[in-house]
């Protein structure tokens, strides 16, 4: 069934680019790409290996810090978030 809403168009609606950015279950980062967010102000979860692997060959090299957790475990997130 479609959604109602455009996830991507909804982060965009209120995304700025001097905040800061958390992708959790970054996957391979294709949608976290088209958000264009800046590097130094991007940061991602990523449990699967694969993914991990994949991320540290593509973003991670773009300066975007790549957090890789055990599977089942973002709760226990290596950064600290400010609301």
């Amino acid at each position: 069934e479609l959604l109602p809403w455009n996830y991507r168009k909804l982060v965009l609606s209120y995304l700025k680019s001097d905040m800061q950015l958390l992708d959790m279950g970054t996957g391979g980062g294709e949608l976290l790409k088209t958000f264009h967010h800046p590097s130094n102000r991007t940061q991602v979860t990523e449990a699967w290996q694969p993914n991990i692997n994949l991320l540290k060959h593509t973003i991670a090299k773009q300066g975007i810090k790549v957090h890789a957790l055990p599977a089942k475990h973002e709760d226990a997130l290596p950064v600290k978030m400010v609301l």
